[in-house]
């Protein structure tokens, strides 16, 4: 299970490279003895949802008979780890998909508790183990480097936090807090009690903020949102305060 197509995949991120390819053929295995799987998830859906032991999908209300499971407690307990895996798949994506402007070095610092979390899936893998889905929105602070140069041509709406904006000479170190939709995946053990044996984490796609209450935007073609009902395609004012401009070294606003 990996996540880094560009090492071990074709350009399409499903097939496996040549080069590995040709390794197993040498060892008189088919290519198809590896099969590519970037998540928990995918690996059930693509693998293990024909092969359950009990193959329906449990509705939410129905998890009572394994034991009650404690989400908001295991996402305490777990936020060191949920964060490593965060930012090393921030470290394989393209920043600007993220932001909307150029940074470098792009970081998440810390991480809250979830504002929503609600259950996706919920499959009965065998007795006494259940895979569950959670999509949840989490408040996560950024930090990151802006060049000068960059910031000084930026548009107003454009807003962050400047912790250092002599960080060095070319750049801006800086930091922002944003609301981010996730899945977590967890692979849960009830017999022990509620034994996480597993858990996956990952950004779900998004399409920006919402001007007025900062909740993400979910589909590109959304014309409100979904939690204020603020009209997305007539934003009438920033998130939060506006930036304030640096002074130079002759005490002048740039």
């Amino acid at each position: 299970m990996t996540k880094n197509s560009k090492d071990f995949c074709e350009g399409d991120g499903l097939k496996l490279h040549n080069h590995l390819a040709s390794d197993l053929g040498a060892r008189g295995l088919p290519a198809s003895t590896v099969v590519i799987c970037e998540s928990v998830e995918a690996f059930v859906d693509d693998h293990l949802k024909a092969l359950l032991l009990n193959a329906q999908m449990l509705r939410e209300g129905h998890l009572e008979q394994y034991g009650k499971f404690d989400f908001r407690n295991f996402f305490a307990e777990n936020k060191d780890d949920l964060l490593i895996r965060l930012t090393s798949q921030l470290e394989r994506s393209d920043p600007r998909e993220l932001m909307s402007f150029d940074t470098e070095d792009l970081t998440i610092v810390s991480i809250e508790d979830p504002s929503s979390v609600s259950l996706l899936k919920a499959y009965e893998l065998e007795k006494d183990k259940l895979f569950l889905t959670f999509a949840i929105v989490a408040e996560v602070t950024l930090e990151f480097f802006v060049f000068k140069s960059d910031y000084y041509s930026m548009p107003e709406h454009v807003n962050f936090e400047i912790q250092d904006f002599d960080w060095n000479d070319h750049y801006i170190w800086a930091s922002k807090a944003v609301l981010l939709p996730l899945k977590l995946s967890i692979e849960l053990t009830t017999d022990t009690p509620n034994k996480v044996e597993s858990f996956d984490v990952e950004l779900r796609p998004f399409y920006g903020w919402c001007w007025n209450c900062g909740a993400p935007i979910a589909s590109d073609a959304a014309e409100t949102c979904d939690q204020c009902h603020a009209n997305l395609l007539t934003p009438r004012r920033p998130i939060g305060p506006q930036r304030e401009e640096p002074l130079t070294a002759r005490g002048e606003s740039q």
